[in-house]
């Protein structure tokens, strides 16, 4: 039994691959300092607890992205994550006081009470007192980040998609801190904003250890920030790339990876935004959960939570559209070692 369980639930979009690695990369650090990090909910990601948390197959998309294909294998997918986490945790030895978790799918597959109480359930099992750290960041830099994601991914989208509506569970902040503290108590609510000037140290995993109580002192050691921004040119030949389906650099291939790495490295920066008068109708639609959240969890702060800083975005859009001989010629730069494989485009 721990002292204490920390649960990260992300907010998506808020540093949260960077957490997971720093957390994978220094498992047997933290575990001589008490803090145990387990492999059984996931490598890195610890999906799992949100595959845990389903009540039934409604959430279909998600589940059957992660392999559950069926509804009648739900249970005994989950019966087997809650035993493989007791098994893990029951063969430690060493004097552990606190269990680290961290997934954003617990935030965003996590949607109802019943879902959230049967994730309590199995975490009770394990610590006296549980923690919930969700981290929170205005909604337009969210949508725009979700963008830059599924280009990566491989999506055809044009553009960071601003349709969802005020009750969107993930952009509603408010929505998840209340859901999660109708199951744990308001006190075990930990929402921090998201941003450097926020953060203690100006640094996103200072913060993150000062809120799991482990010393800071910069002396843990970290890899450098994951999934960076990438820059215009960048994302529009990843939109190319993505329309011409099978191709060397589709999701499928090895060059696929090979060709993020070297964008990543070369190529950061801004990328497609929207027009500054959307991303600011955008926001809107969350004023009134946004207030609520500033009341509850940040009254020594002004209204509005977030801000009201829209410089960075263009008062109009232009196309994204790239054409087969820039993106050619990009990949020619990028990779100069791979001719044959650029000629197949």
């Amino acid at each position: 039994m721990f002292d204490t369980c920390y649960l990260h639930l992300g907010g998506e979009k808020t540093g949260s691959t960077t957490i997971q690695k720093f957390l994978a990369d220094n498992r047997a650090a933290f575990k001589k300092n008490g803090y145990f990090i387990p492999r059984a909910p996931g490598e890195l990601s610890h999906v799992r607890l949100a595959v845990y948390a389903q009540q039934d197959f409604a959430n279909a998309a998600f589940l059957t992205g992660v392999g559950i294909t069926d509804a009648s294998k739900l249970n005994a997918r989950q019966e087997k994550i809650a035993a493989r986490l007791k098994a893990e945790i029951e063969a430690v030895k060493a004097p552990m006081h606190a269990l680290v978790l961290s997934s954003e799918h617990c935030q965003s597959e996590v949607v109802t009470e019943a879902s959230v109480r049967r994730l309590a359930d199995l975490l009770g099992c394990f610590a006296r007192t549980i923690r919930i750290i969700f981290y929170v960041r205005r909604q337009d830099h969210v949508a725009v980040s979700h963008f830059s994601t599924a280009l990566r991914l491989g999506f055809e989208v044009p553009s960071p998609d601003l349709g969802a509506d005020e009750q969107s569970h993930r952009y509603n902040h408010f929505r998840v801190a209340k859901l999660y503290a109708s199951v744990f108590g308001q006190d075990a609510i930990d929402v921090r904003l998201f941003g450097a000037d926020e953060f203690e140290g100006k640094d996103l995993l200072d913060d993150f250890t000062s809120a799991i109580k482990l010393p800071v002192a910069g002396t843990w050691p970290r890899a450098s920030r994951v999934n960076a921004s990438l820059n215009l040119d960048a994302q529009r030949l990843l939109l190319f790339l993505n329309t011409l389906g099978n191709t060397p650099f589709s999701m499928d291939s090895d060059k696929r990876a090979l060709l993020l790495e070297v964008l990543e490295r070369e190529m950061g920066g801004t990328g497609i935004l929207p027009a500054r008068s959307d991303a600011e109708a955008f926001v809107k639609r969350f004023d009134a959960s946004n207030e609520a959240l500033r009341a509850r969890y940040f009254p020594h702060l002004p209204t509005p939570l977030f801000g009201d800083d829209y410089s960075c975005y263009p008062t109009k859009v232009g196309a994204a559209v790239m054409k087969r001989a820039e993106a050619v010629q990009i990949l020619d730069r990028l990779l100069p070692d791979h001719q044959a494989i650029i000629e197949r485009l």
